[in-house]
């Protein structure tokens, strides 16, 4: 893949698919998004910037279109592929976030972020709201709650997400 430009470094990276073809959303250091079609080796769209590092992007499915969802400082944010443009922000409290999942439940799609203060939040994108309380996953100091980077599984048949942190790795159940 070519340099985009005003390249700031990398934090995030998702691939996705739009109809029949291949994506990849990026999301950097400081700010940027863009979107790339794979096939084309080329970038489609860039996104307005943000205020924040990126530290998690994916290609979801909300509302029955594709958007762009990216995760950094404190906030969600979904964009629209048809204009660049974000949503109002979707406010995660806590600290910085540092890590994000998605993934389809029951029919729609839930975000599962973890932040630098330890703690991990829950979203249903489709109505833009917290599906749990946010809890602390991880304890000690600093270092050790730091959850730097979370993912979404299936264990013995049901949806639950992993965390890592300093004192481990911790697997807690997804619900909603």
């Amino acid at each position: 893949m070519s340099d985009h430009g005003s390249y700031a470094g990398v934090g995030a990276v998702a691939a996705g698919r739009l109809g029949d073809r291949s994506l990849l959303v990026s999301g950097s250091w400081d700010g940027e998004v863009w979107l790339w079609d794979l096939r084309e080796e080329a970038p489609v769209m860039t996104f307005e910037e943000l205020d924040s590092v990126v530290e998690g992007v994916a290609v979801v499915s909300v509302d029955g279109r594709p958007s762009v969802l990216a995760a950094g400082g404190t906030t969600l944010r979904l964009g629209d592929l048809g204009t660049g443009r974000w949503e109002d922000p979707l406010p995660v409290p806590g600290g910085d976030i540092s890590c994000m999942d998605v993934a389809w439940l029951k029919g729609r799609q839930v975000a599962v972020v973890g932040a630098e203060d330890g703690t991990v939040h829950t979203w249903d994108l489709e109505n833009r709201r917290p599906l749990a309380e946010p809890f602390t996953a991880h304890t000690g100091d600093s270092r050790q709650r730091r959850i730097p980077a979370i993912r979404i599984i299936e264990l013995h048949g049901r949806p639950a997400f992993v965390t890592s942190g300093g004192d481990g790795l911790r697997v807690w159940p997804l619900g909603g």
